[in-house]
């Protein structure tokens, strides 16, 4: 429900402008939504990944070790959406300075809905995923939802233009945000008690280095993916125009629906993981993941097919104007229906502490995606992107799967010793 609910609206919000609009115009509006996100990604410091295992650990076990990680978090999240928020202004007035292809007001627009996306969301989750409370989540998803199609709606039938519709979907978004992370800090509090009035305990040398290392780690590896999330789209809108950044967008957001429904296994994978890693019994670690697997590759094939089945309708029907979009969609089905099965490997990275070797398997990942997609855009457009972007998941995907397997080795022969 968390991911129908928040991911569906998105997508239809996308899908019915692209109908009702012409590519160009549906070009500029995901250039200028790419253009955000990729801002709010370069100050996204993926603090879930860095507090879930700190609350695994502590939650029922230290008051104190509870709150003290939770509020940094907090505090580190909050100071980095608005500072994000503050580039995304900067960039609506001097943008337009230099090219016409994003308007200041449009980007402008988008970066306020983006940040509304983003306010808090991520350290609200990790402590609705450590509680077992992903179902409070769930209807703070499924409330942003059908408040922002009811919203879309009314723009819709107001003839309203694309930055009017930006601005008074950020209304209700930012509003659910804001309780969603009230509500997360009482559920907190009931769980582990309310923060003790104790002064902070300074970290030791050795281990304030090694949690920097690992928030930086954390951050490296988001920043890295934007070549994989946004930056792709950048490449095909500066080097094909929006038009064709508006089919690429559209092939990938309909592709993107395959992930979406893997994203209710992913998303508690981390917890799960480290408590398995603790136990420190490889065999039984093993069993788990190949079900994992397994569960991951038959999602992945099922949603496939009925992504494909409901996009030819909707190209063929709704959106006859993006026909050239087929043929990368067909391609994105196909890479990630494969990469499907491996998914698992970068929450076992995290879970083992080694988020540094993910990091640089999607630094090189990253790497050959976007030089593919900078030398294939200009002649075969949103295929090349589409083709491009596959492939960088693909060496990613491989590399992390290659030193996730050998980690675990190296755990079961320590197993054996002792």
């Amino acid at each position: 429900m968390y991911t129908l609910s928040g991911t569906g609206a998105e997508l239809a919000i996308l899908l019915v402008f692209a109908a009702l609009r012409s590519p160009q115009e549906f070009g500029a509006l995901a250039l200028a939504l790419s253009t955000s996100k990729v801002v709010f990604l370069l100050f996204e410091p993926r603090i879930h990944e860095f507090l879930t295992p700190k609350l695994a650990r502590y939650l029922d076990r230290n008051n104190h070790g509870v709150w003290v990680w939770t509020k940094l978090a907090r505090r580190t999240e909050l100071t980095l959406n608005l500072i994000a928020l503050a580039v995304c202004m900067t960039l609506a007035v001097v943008l337009p300075l230099v090219s016409d292809v994003v308007g200041g007001l449009l980007l402008l627009a988008c970066a306020l809905y983006t940040g509304a996306n983003t306010l808090l969301k991520f350290s609200s989750l990790s402590i609705y995923r450590c509680l077992g409370e992903v179902r409070t989540a769930a209807l703070h998803s499924v409330t942003v939802g059908a408040l922002k199609l009811a919203v879309f709606g009314s723009c819709l039938h107001s003839g309203a233009s694309a930055e009017s519709l930006m601005i008074l979907l950020a209304i209700p978004t930012v509003l659910v945000a804001a309780n969603q992370a009230r509500v997360a800090s009482r559920s907190l509090a009931r769980r582990a008690g309310a923060p003790l009035p104790r002064p902070l305990t300074k970290l030791r040398p050795a281990n304030r280095r090694k949690q920097l290392k690992l928030a930086l780690s954390n951050y490296a590896t988001g920043l890295v993916e934007i070549g994989h999330r946004e930056l792709d789209m950048q490449i095909a809108g500066w080097l094909a125009g929006p038009a064709e950044a508006g089919r690429y967008r559209l092939a990938k957001t309909l592709a993107m629906c395959l992930l979406e429904a893997l994203n209710p296994v992913v998303l508690v994978l981390l917890p799960d993981l480290a408590r398995r890693v603790a136990q420190r019994d490889p065999a039984s670690l093993a069993t788990f993941l190949r079900r994992i697997s397994a569960a991951l590759a038959a999602i992945g094939l099922i949603a496939g097919l009925a992504v494909l089945g409901a996009s030819a309708i909707y190209l063929q029907v709704l959106a006859p104007t993006f026909g050239a979009a087929w043929l990368p969609l067909l391609v994105l089905l196909a890479g990630f229906v494969l990469l499907a099965p491996t998914l698992w490997t970068q929450a076992y990275l995290v879970a083992v502490g080694k988020p540094d070797t993910y990091l640089r398997a999607s630094l090189v990942g990253a790497t050959v995606g976007l030089g593919l997609a900078a030398l294939s855009v200009g002649r075969w457009g949103a295929v090349g992107s589409a083709f491009a972007h596959c492939v960088g998941l693909a060496v990613s995907n491989v590399l992390a799967l290659a030193a996730s397997v050998d980690h675990w080795r190296e755990s079961r022969i320590r197993s054996n010793a002792t």
